[in-house]
């Protein structure tokens, strides 16, 4: 079985168990952009902290978390009904969670279309009997994890982000941590 599928939970004694996938619902960058929050993120994380490798960079919209193959099927049905226009998001924050040892890159003012669609996948998560976390969305890139000393703070100017698409994403655990793969992806029109 690949490390990415593990039997789910079943009530039959084990026969006939299903298969689950770690998945998430993210904006995935372009490569240029994808280049563009790798320098703007190691120039400032902390020396100590484990960065997150920069193929990982993304901004979580939602996580339903580990979902059979027929939840991934309503999950593509959901996101395929969310309504959104492509829009900018200007990177022009950072900060951590010293609490919870992460580092941050984000926005200040979410644009309207993504408060839409995050907004659109959450209220179809309990469709597929996974409960939205209730959390208010807070616009972020982790870009490091057990970071205990400040940011290394420089003068940056806005990083713009045109968005103009959504994927599915699989988490896969791998040696030394987890690598992400698009599965699908849905255009903002």
């Amino acid at each position: 079985m690949p490390p990415d599928l593990k039997p789910a939970p079943a009530d039959n004694g084990g026969v006939g168990r299903e298969t689950v996938q770690r998945l998430f619902f993210a904006l995935w960058p372009d490569e240029p952009v994808r280049r563009a929050l790798c320098e703007r993120a190691n120039a400032i994380v902390p020396a100590q902290a484990r960065a997150v490798p920069c193929a990982n960079l993304h901004l979580t919209l939602a996580f339903p978390g580990a979902v059979t193959a027929h939840q991934r099927i309503v999950l593509e049905k959901i996101a395929g009904a969310v309504s959104a226009r492509p829009f900018v998001l200007t990177i022009d924050e950072a900060g951590m969670w010293r609490r919870k040892g992460i580092a941050w890159i984000g926005c200040r003012n979410a644009p309207a279309a993504l408060e839409a669609i995050i907004t659109q996948l959450r209220a179809g998560l309990p469709g597929v009997a996974i409960q939205p976390d209730d959390r208010p969305f807070a616009v972020h890139i982790t870009i490091a994890r057990n970071a205990k000393s400040p940011l290394r703070m420089t003068t940056r100017e806005p990083l713009d982000w045109p968005v103009r698409e959504f994927a599915l994403m699989r988490s896969i655990s791998v040696p030394g941590g987890v690598m992400y793969e698009p599965l699908r992806v849905w255009t903002l029109t």
